[in-house]
């Protein structure tokens, strides 16, 4: 005589596995993450389309947070569509206890967590000190490349 295994487990996957093939026939993504917003503040701050097509500029104490990083800098241009920021003169990332990254001009994608730091870079960390000129740095992984 055949048993009748009718449990919760095979109809669970049954169920994953159509989620599964929905997502992935309609292109939708299933386990991605919403990228945080770039919060920032500074002494001043406007918007004028002249400066920059949908740039926020942002001069004196800039100080931008991301996902656990701080970044600072005397002045920025900031652009919330697409969730990026360039900042100038007396760079600065701070991750936790870890990493300070210092330079003259940041790029930071917040949708990557990528940072583009060039001019005077010095990356400081436990025990290790680099300098160059130019540093791409994965905020997300604590990387520098």
């Amino acid at each position: 005589m055949a048993e009748n295994i009718t449990g919760r487990f095979p109809v669970r996957i049954g169920k994953y596995l159509l989620k599964i093939s929905v997502a992935w026939l309609t292109g939708m993504p299933l386990f991605c993450q919403v990228p945080q917003k770039i919060q920032q503040q500074a002494d001043f701050m406007e918007y004028d389309e002249n400066i920059a097509g949908g740039a926020y500029r942002l001069i004196n104490h800039v100080v931008f947070n991301h996902s656990g990083a701080v970044m600072y800098c005397d002045s920025a241009y900031f652009y919330p569509a697409d969730n990026s920021l360039d900042a100038f003169s007396n760079v600065h990332i701070n991750q936790g206890d870890t990493v300070n990254l210092y330079g003259k001009f940041l790029h930071y994608d917040g949708n990557t967590r990528i940072a583009e730091i060039r001019n005077s870079v010095r990356l400081i960390g436990n025990n290790t000190t680099l300098t160059t000129s130019a540093l791409d740095f994965d905020v997300g992984r604590s990387m520098g490349f």
